[in-house]
């Protein structure tokens, strides 16, 4: 079957018009993965690159906490779908780096969905991810990039982790929904702030990015901060 790679513009959000009349800087971070810069762009972070997309992640915010212009203990990032899987892996490697952290429908236990014979996502991701049922390196590599096996792995209230707002919709045939809210009481469990409001998760209408028919996840990650 062939498969092709769109990359998705950012649209017009007035919410993002808002903040930039507020004095907030907005960056879009475009990382390997991504179909920016071409097929082989794309292919550098795929399979057992996949960690790359955490790496290059990481990368574009640490150049970000390096300028003068960005107060680096403001720093709110914000991903959907696959690119909530990168967000939240990164985060929870640098957990001081990020102030705020907003995944939308976010795909945060790839190796589980990826066992799974019948989940809706194995027929598209398992080229971008790899087969972990008979790779035992993608498979290992999957737990290792996997928030979810990450966020199991802290004990109660050991880690500094940024607020959280977390959003899944009611009829999301793309996202694991049960995995999304089992994601975000562990994330409330391994904080340190024992605040209730830290971490906030949310059911929405819709489907997977608006109406209630499975698309495909997009691909470009966003990265919102504030300006000192």
């Amino acid at each position: 079957m062939h498969q092709s790679r769109i990359s998705l513009e950012g649209p017009f959000d007035p919410f993002t018009d808002d903040l930039l009349a507020r004095g907030v800087a907005v960056a879009y971070c475009h990382i390997r993965g991504g179909g920016e810069r071409g097929p082989q762009w794309h292919r550098q972070a795929t399979g057992v690159y996949r960690y790359r997309t955490v790496d290059d992640f990481l990368a574009c915010l640490a150049t970000l906490r390096a300028l003068p212009t960005v107060a680096a203990d403001r720093i709110v990032v914000t991903a959907a779908s696959a690119g909530g899987l990168t967000a939240a892996a990164a985060c929870l490697r640098q957990p001081t780096w990020i102030r705020g952290l907003h995944l939308v429908h976010p795909f945060v236990d790839p190796l589980t969905t990826l066992m799974n014979p019948v989940s809706n996502l194995v027929s598209t991701d398992r080229a971008e991810y790899g087969d972990p049922r008979w790779d035992p390196g993608i498979r290992d590599l999957l737990q290792r990039l996997s928030p979810m096996a990450r966020i199991q792995e802290l004990p109660a209230q050991s880690s500094p982790l940024p607020r959280a707002w977390i959003r899944a919709a009611e009829r999301d045939a793309r996202a694991d929904n049960d995995a999304i809210a089992r994601f975000s009481q562990h994330f409330r469990d391994a904080s340190i702030s024992r605040d209730s409001a830290h971490v906030i998760q949310r059911i929405t209408p819709g489907g997977h990015l608006a109406g209630p028919s499975p698309r495909p996840p997009p691909t470009t990650r966003t990265c919102s901060l504030t300006r000192g």
